[in-house]
Formats: structure tokens, sequence, C-alpha cells
């Protein structure tokens, strides 16, 4: 894998530049286009079904295994480079599959970013009177990620 820093190093910059737009700018954004009022009989037959099934729990080992996800690569890198018993200089510079590796995790977040501020479609958690009134107003809950999904699929596929 060759490195070609003159387009390897703005693509990943500008990539996480972008993915890092809803969290530089989370108040302007603001959360649900509808606020405390939204109706969920104007949600798709899909999302209804899961209005109401949220999980702290499931919501903890989803982001547990998105981590797992990102941390894995990094991880199993730094071992085999360590666990090399004839190493040189080379061997510590940033290895091909790393750069492979930050080029696909920022243009990851880059596209999420674009898909999730395009479509604006609220989280179904945002439709549920029992989620407190402070989470169902965040930005978060303004717009659905697809964040954890493409994530986990772009870290096993780099």
């Amino acid at each position: 894998m060759e490195v070609r820093w003159a387009v390897d190093v703005p693509v990943t910059i500008g990539s996480f530049a972008i993915g890092a737009v809803p969290y530089l700018f989370a108040k302007e954004l603001g959360g649900a286009h509808c606020g405390l009022a939204c109706d969920k009989g104007s949600v798709n037959g899909l999302d209804r079904s899961v209005i109401g099934n949220r999980s702290e729990e499931a919501a903890d080992v989803s982001d547990g295994l998105l981590l797992a996800s990102v941390l894995y690569p990094l991880v199993f890198d730094l071992v085999d480079v360590t666990a090399t018993t004839e190493r040189t200089c080379d061997d510590y510079a940033v290895p091909g599959r790393m750069r492979s590796f930050s080029a696909v995790l920022s243009i990851n977040l880059a596209l999420n970013t674009v898909v999730k501020l395009a479509v604006g479609q609220p989280r179904p958690y945002v439709y549920d009177p029992e989620v407190p009134e402070e989470e169902r107003l965040s930005a978060d809950g303004g717009c659905r990620s697809i964040r954890g999904t493409m994530t986990a699929f772009s870290m096993a596929t780099a």
C-alpha cells in the first residue's frame, strides 16, 4: 500500500472535520423539529414498532461493541508489530493498514453526518413520552444516527 500524502492527509482531515459538525454545532442544530409534540402517527410502521422499547442496558452493550470494533484493529496491529522478533524502525512507522483504517473511519464519520443531516428524521425515542424531556429535546434526538451500524460494518471491512 502506497502513501499519497497529498491525498491521504486532506481526505482524512476533511472527513473528520465534516464528521465533527454535529458536535461543534449541537446547539445551532437543535433537537427534533417537532419538539415534545412529536406525533407517533407520523412515524413509519417499522419505527413505530420500536417506540417504547428503549433499553439503557442494550444501548450500553451496543456502545461497547462499537468501541470494540474501532479498537480491535488498533490493538491487534500493535500486538502484531510488537510480537515480531526482528523489528526495524519502519515497523513502528504508521503501517499502511492503519492509514487505511483512519481514512475509512473518517470517511464513515463524514458520510454518516451528511446522511443524518440530509434526512433529518428524529430517533424513535423522541416520540416516547416515557423518555425524559431533556433527552428527547437533545441535538442527538433530532437526527437519526446510523453511526453504529455503519461504523461496525466499515471497521469489519477495513
